[in-house]
């Protein structure tokens, strides 16, 4: 009995431990539940706030790139220096062009206004008005517009953002942002003119209400200095700025504000310094932890009355028959096969996943050289034609090159002309003490590219503040005592060529043809086998245009870049007017290759050519005056042809948007039908589609498709008895509730108000 007894009383104690075990699961589950509803509420707050951070960012960049946009602009350029006080009828139709211009300028609905300063003529124009600076009907607080302008260009607080408060147009006074940026961008005083943009608070605060769905929440921006530029609380409450962690980009802590245990989670923007707020009740955090707390009381209570008698009963009948299957699964354990266990089959395949990732990674690293490779070899042949396609092109491939100077190195090695067994074995040995002497010259934004069996590129880079003499004299020097080391070390010639330097790496390509150049002119017994451009004494008698600057012109002309035009024209300019000021028969052999090039691209692109190309025929020209006036005529021929080029493409643009539009006709009534679905539909980016979709049709897609399907939606209302639900369905909505949302938001009223007033009026149904 005493036996018996004591089994029973272990297996009481299992049951009871079996029933603590759920009870300590829960506390654990509790306690893990405050720690995940504490990080989806930090993470989902954190998301918002970067959001917001990157729409911002976006938002300060746009108001820049208009800026840099007025500029350029060639027009306004004149109309600060020509236009004056007196407004002539001249005068005032330019304004007016401009008014049109700037009107385009502007495509972010945040950007409310838009004004630009003219000193000389003491002008403000905007998109809707031309106005004298002190008619201009602005105040900012109690300052005329005027006023307040001059006093930002005394306290030198231009090419800047600054928080206007209490801004009047006459009609509303509304808190702005504001940038004020001299024109043109660098002139810093702003003396001959100023840009001004400004965003309504209203606006910025509207990207932070999802932040404010709770009680007493709230959100907001500050600057550098800690001062609120936007802020916004669900119970309209002024807010106190936090003092935060200086070192800190983004985090979380908790904090009693008002008696309130509140949850701070900020962001700090790298571009300006801005950090981004908000904050959240801890009861809102935690309210899910406590109704899980309920539940596992609830479930533990319920199992104690449960099983209580049930561990009694059971522990007593079965105490035996359990201590007979303890011992059998005691002695059987050591024969188990856990190799068929759910257990070891999941460790296998995360054992085996792992080992597939690493495969991938390493295949992926393998070819990264080869990836670089090509983008090295397009760069040096400049075959990106767009700023954005090369920046892109040159991440993916991790190549890091400093925009601020760059140099390109052309090394020959001679001697790897026969290949035979023998030969071929020393030649790969000459081949790696070069890449090895080169080697010990790398370093961050460098590259060195093989273009031939013998023949390599050295790319080098560097940021700013380093003197263009400095950084050549530089180069020279060790390229000289690697190349002096190899030929006394290892009897190996090798033959160098230095381009120039030049500013960024679009024009890389330049410094390459440069190099080749003064690659191909050392002579074979000059005593330094190291040649810069800039050292070359160039002859009037010989032309540069190589088979490669020819390909470059064709490729830049039918892509319709005419800014690469240009540069391309400019590097053909220097080479051959400037640095060679070529004689008359070189100049005509330039001439005639170049109308050859013409010919082939007119062929190719199917452009017509009038009768009047042949009265450019250099061969034709009467003397050298007449042939100086033929360069000026190819090239404006071929940045004829350019802009035929980009023309035809903004037309099938065009034509592909009238297309986009008809779709959208046929299709709005499908609920399914948006911005992504379309622009994966025709192969287009969905920033790139809605900016275009704007400017061509004057108003955004969702607004274009969300009025005809409310005009579908009155005419339903007004002819027909169909449910709200199934003119919902009809018009393309897929609820009625987001239906009568926007009805409301669009009419001010109801469907069903408008259905009943529609049947009132004398002409309703």
């Amino acid at each position: 009995m005493q036996r018996k007894g004591e089994f029973f009383f272990k297996f009481l104690m299992s049951y009871i431990v079996i029933l603590i075990i759920p009870m300590l699961v829960g506390i654990y589950a509790y306690d893990q539940t405050l720690d995940i509803s504490r990080d989806d509420a930090t993470q989902m707050n954190l998301a918002v706030l970067q959001q917001s951070e990157d729409n911002m960012n976006r938002l300060l960049q746009e108001m820049r790139d208009v800026v840099t946009q007025l500029s350029l602009d060639s027009d306004l350029l004149r109309l600060m220096l020509t236009a004056d006080r007196a407004w002539s009828p001249q005068t005032l139709y330019q304004f007016s062009l401009q008014r049109k211009e700037l009107n385009k300028l502007v495509t972010n609905r945040l950007i409310s206004k838009l004004y630009v300063h003219l000193d000389r003529s003491k002008t403000i124009l905007s998109p809707d008005l031309i106005a004298r600076e002190n008619e201009l009907p602005l105040h900012i607080g109690n300052q005329p517009f005027d006023a307040w302008l001059h006093e930002m260009k005394q306290k030198d607080e231009l090419n800047r953002f600054v928080y206007l408060p209490d801004v009047n147009d006459g009609a509303v006074t509304s808190n702005y942002m504001a940038y004020v940026g001299s024109l043109p961008v660098g002139s810093g005083g702003g003396d001959e003119a100023t840009a001004i943009l400004l965003v309504d608070e209203q606006s910025i605060t509207n990207m932070l209400a999802p932040l404010l769905v709770h009680s007493h929440s709230f959100a907001y921006i500050a600057d550098g200095n800690n001062s609120i530029v936007a802020s916004a609380s669900a119970d309209g409450n002024p807010i106190t700025p936090i003092g935060l962690p200086v070192q800190a980009s983004s985090n979380y802590f908790f904090e009693d504000r008002d008696g309130r245990q509140m949850l701070i989670t900020y962001t700090r923007s790298t571009e300006n310094g801005w950090t981004f707020i908000s904050g959240l009740p801890t009861s809102v955090v935690f309210s899910k932890a406590e109704f899980i707390k309920r539940i596992n009381w609830t479930i533990a209570m319920t199992a104690v009355m449960m099983t209580g008698f049930i561990a009694l009963l059971f522990a007593y009948r079965n105490s035996k028959p359990l201590l007979e299957l303890v011992e059998t699964l005691r002695e059987s354990t050591g024969s188990t096969d856990l190799r068929h266990s759910e257990m070891d089959v999941l460790k296998y395949g995360v054992q085996q996943m792992i080992h597939r990732n690493r495969s991938m990674h390493v295949r992926m690293n393998r070819q990264l050289p080869i990836l670089q490779a090509t983008y090295l070899e397009r760069l040096l042949k400049d075959g990106f034609h767009h700023e954005a396609e090369r920046i892109q092109h040159l991440k993916e491939a991790q190549i890091e090159i400093f925009e601020d100077q760059v140099i390109a190195a052309v090394i020959q090695i001679y001697g790897l002309d026969f290949v035979s067994k023998d030969a071929l074995e020393g030649q790969l040995d000459q081949t790696v003490e070069v890449i090895t002497a080169l080697n010990q010259m790398f370093q961050r934004g460098s590259y060195i590219h093989q273009v031939k069996r013998d023949r390599y590129v050295y790319i080098y880079s560097c940021s700013g503040g380093v003197e263009e003499s400095s950084m050549m004299s530089a180069l020279i020097d060790e390229l000289s005592r690697i190349q002096q080391e190899l030929r006394q070390q290892k009897n190996i010639v090798i033959g160098i060529g230095i381009g120039q330097c030049y500013p960024s790496s679009s024009e890389l390509w330049r410094s390459y043809h440069e190099a080749i150049q003064a690659l191909e002119l050392i002579e074979p017994d000059a005593p330094s086998q190291l040649l810069a451009f800039h050292m070359i004494r160039h002859q009037d008698d010989q032309y540069s245009y190589p088979l490669e600057m020819e390909l470059k012109l064709m490729n830049t002309v039918r892509t319709g870049d005419q800014q690469g035009l240009e540069h391309v024209f400019e590097h053909m300019e220097t080479q051959n007017f400037q640095l060679r000021k070529l004689n008359t028969r070189a100049k005509l052999k330039l001439l005639l290759e170049l109308e050859g090039t013409l010919y082939k691209l007119a062929d190719q692109t199917r452009y017509a050519l009038d009768d009047s190309i042949l009265s450019v025929d250099p061969m034709k020209a009467m003397n050298a005056d007449d042939r100086d006036q033929i360069y000026p005529i190819l090239k404006s021929i071929f940045a004829s042809m350019c802009s035929a080029a980009r023309q035809k493409q903004e037309q099938q643009h065009e034509s592909m948007l009238s297309e986009m539009v008809t779709y959208i006709h046929e299709q709005f009534t499908d609920s399914n039908l948006n911005l992504r679905r379309l622009a994966s539909d025709y192969k287009q980016t969905e920033s790139a589609l809605s900016s275009s979709f704007k400017d061509h049709m004057g108003v955004t897609f969702s607004e274009y498709v969300e009025n005809l399907r409310l005009d579908k939606a009155c005419k339903l209302l007004t002819s027909s008895d169909l449910a709200i639900q199934d003119v919902a369905q009809q018009s393309g909505y897929n609820s009625d509730k987001s239906f009568r949302r926007a009805f409301k938001r669009v009419y001010g009223i109801l469907p069903t108000d408008y259905r009943k007033a529609a049947q009132a009026s004398p002409g309703g149904t």
